[in-house]
């Protein structure tokens, strides 16, 4: 029985010792970070693949209105609208009609009442503001060199 008692006691003894306990926190504290570190990976991991899904969901959705667009200008009705207000065409037995110094609305109303919204070619502005504008840019241009 002496021998037992000289084991549990030297158990004990380290138990109690100053260098056990803090060895014993030293690894308590590594693991614990270690698992803390894991945890922030797997969430920061939820995190992106549910970005990335997110993402997949609106180009997938963006890509079928883009295939429904494809559809309908190869229509030929669509076709016909595109000549028109892109290329000025007209359809046989119709005319043109060119009103002179009429305000710029920023829209095109078709035959059938459609609207199509589109940005001027050019704007026309003063000459001399124009001018104005091109030597700002190029005092400005030559100051950032």
């Amino acid at each position: 029985m002496r021998k037992g008692e000289a084991l549990h006691n030297r158990y004990q003894q380290i138990w109690q010792s100053r260098a056990f306990v803090v060895v014993l926190f030293v690894v308590l504290f590594f693991m614990l970070s270690s698992v803390t570190k894991e945890f922030a990976r797997r969430y920061e991991t939820r995190h992106d693949i549910a970005k990335l899904e997110a993402d997949v969901a609106r180009l997938s959705q963006r890509n079928s209105q883009m295939h429904d667009l494809i559809a309908l200008l190869n229509t030929s009705t669509a076709q016909d609208k595109e000549a028109r207000v892109k290329l000025g065409l007209q359809a046989p037995g119709e005319q043109m009609v060119i009103l002179p110094n009429a305000p710029v609305r920023g829209e095109i109303v078709l035959p059938d009442s459609d609207t199509i919204e589109y940005i001027p070619v050019q704007t026309t502005s003063p000459s001399p503001k124009r001018w104005f504008e091109y030597f700002k840019q190029k005092f400005y241009h030559s100051q950032t060199l």
